[in-house]
């Protein structure tokens, strides 16, 4: 939409639908450890100049447009030799996307950041945890009492089969 509202170039449905998976697939390849906010905000940079090349594949072309340009530049894409419009066009678009990039890219750096020492706190006190739990489980392994018995094991499972169960009356010596 906002393509639409900044050089009247509508990509429809068809050019973000082919962006998305492969800015997740980036996405991913990217999020594999913690990064500088400045390599945030180049990537950032760089997915909005690829995302406006793709997304000017899926514009109509525009009346005037120079020959072997993508469609989708809108303006500034339809330069004409001194034209104020298309520069002024240009010139918002470029401050968008730099804005965009600037904005996000702080955002994103901030939260990265945050979202890494939540992991790295999370895992202190997992790792904690763990080694308590270890330790106290070691502890009881160490002071377990073991029942006291006279009578061998062997002895003990065969009385356990031929014991009657209790509430039956015994049977009568007929």
């Amino acid at each position: 939409m906002l393509h639409r509202v900044a050089d009247g170039c509508d990509p429809g449905w068809v050019g973000p639908a082919l962006a998305l998976p492969v800015t997740t697939l980036a996405s991913f390849g990217l999020a594999r450890r913690e990064r500088h906010p400045l390599v945030v905000m180049l990537a950032l940079g760089i997915a909005q100049l690829c995302l406006h090349i793709e997304l000017g594949w899926f514009c109509p072309p525009a009346q005037g447009a120079m020959p072997g340009m993508p469609a989708g530049f809108g303006e500034s894409a339809t330069l004409t030799s001194g034209s104020a419009s298309g520069a002024h066009s240009a010139a918002a678009m470029l401050a968008a996307h730099a804005l965009a990039v600037l904005i996000c890219g702080c955002w994103l750096g901030l939260g990265e950041r945050s979202f890494f020492e939540l992991c790295r706190a999370l895992a202190t006190l997992t790792r904690r945890a763990a080694d308590r739990t270890a330790v106290l489980l070691a502890v009881r392994r160490a002071f377990r009492v073991l029942p006291i018995s006279t009578r061998p094991a062997r002895i003990h499972a065969t009385a356990r089969r031929t014991a009657r169960p209790r509430g039956r009356p015994a049977p009568s010596p007929r």
